[in-house]
């Protein structure tokens, strides 16, 4: 009786221990999306805390394709050791089971929340090419020429699709899509003006913005910007339905113990608050959540069941 209860308690603390002496050697971050994008500027700022935090090397994974569904299907099959950790937007874990394709994973089932990252508005640009300068006068341009013009998106089924399609559905207007493989290679082909429209979040866009290199026509928080000031919101544009933060979130392979999640979590939550951090994510008009992995479990259902809403909203499909 007594060795067995001792085999009990030694059970119990082995994944304590592990979680102490975490990380034993370098954590992969896996972002689901080539470099360039919002979700891999994040990713970095975090690797670097880490890096000097942990005395163990985080090394950024971009694993792009399939819309972020071959990156996040890779930490579903990964060790349960803490040590391969995803960092992605939404669409590989709402908004593609609805497209009408299986996944290769169950992302309520195959993966552990850690937490909820940070929050950031999109920004309508466009081409300086296209000759608009508000969105009533984009809408007027693709009425008058209807075909002609296309809105890019970082893969099918994420935010910018979404936005791209509610705008089309909303104004009117045949645009149409033309996805990527990330919100960095979209993003490329607007600056070479291969594509004419983009919705992407702030961070990633503001020191092009301020560079010329495109052009904002609204952003789809409910204020404005204080960073972009003269560029109103989607409400103020005539197109309030367009309105919605693109969220970040961590998450584990489903089995890794609860003491290693927790582990996770203070240590995202302490890089979150460190200074640099904290002003890199304001002055891209983000903002740091770091909200427990219950919360973030809570979240991510109620995320699901709106993916679905707005993909009935929104027209969009799969290409």
């Amino acid at each position: 009786m007594l060795r067995a209860i001792i085999f009990g308690v030694l059970v119990a603390v082995v994944p304590v221990a592990h979680a102490q002496d975490f990380p034993t050697r370098p954590v992969r971050l896996v972002v689901a999306n080539p470099p360039g994008g919002t979700a891999d500027l994040l990713g970095r700022l975090l690797a670097k805390q880490f890096s000097e935090h942990w005395k163990q090397p985080a090394v950024i994974d971009n694993r792009g394709g399939a819309a972020g569904i071959i990156g996040t299907d890779i930490v579903t099959k990964a060790a349960p050791d803490g040590h391969t950790v995803l960092v992605s937007a939404p669409g590989p874990l709402t908004t593609h089971m609805f497209l009408g394709e299986k996944l290769p994973y169950d992302p309520l089932k195959d993966l552990a929340p850690i937490t909820l990252l940070a929050v950031a508005p999109s920004v309508l640009m466009v081409s300086l090419k296209v000759p608009a300068k508000s969105v009533a006068e984009l809408i007027a341009y693709a009425k008058a020429n209807p075909g002609k013009l296309s809105y890019t998106s970082s893969g099918t089924g994420n935010p910018s699709h979404l936005h791209g399609a509610m705008l089309a559905n909303i104004a009117q207007i045949n645009i149409f899509h033309v996805p990527h493989r990330g919100g960095g290679p979209a993003l490329n082909d607007l600056l070479g003006g291969h594509v004419d429209i983009f919705f992407n979040p702030i961070p990633a866009m503001l020191p092009l913005v301020k560079a010329g290199r495109v052009r904002p026509l609204a952003v789809t928080s409910e204020k404005r910007f204080a960073g972009l000031p003269d560029v109103p919101t989607m409400a103020e544009s005539g197109l309030g339905q367009i309105g919605s933060t693109v969220w970040y979130g961590a998450l584990a392979p489903a089995k890794t113990p609860a003491a290693l999640i927790k582990r996770l979590h203070s240590d995202f939550v302490t890089a979150l608050k460190a200074p640099d951090v904290q002003e890199s994510l304001k002055n891209g008009g983000a903002e740091s959540v770091g909200g427990s992995p219950q919360q973030f479990a809570e979240f991510l259902r109620r995320e699901v069941e709106n993916a679905r809403k707005l993909l009935l909203a929104s027209g969009a499909k799969r290409e």
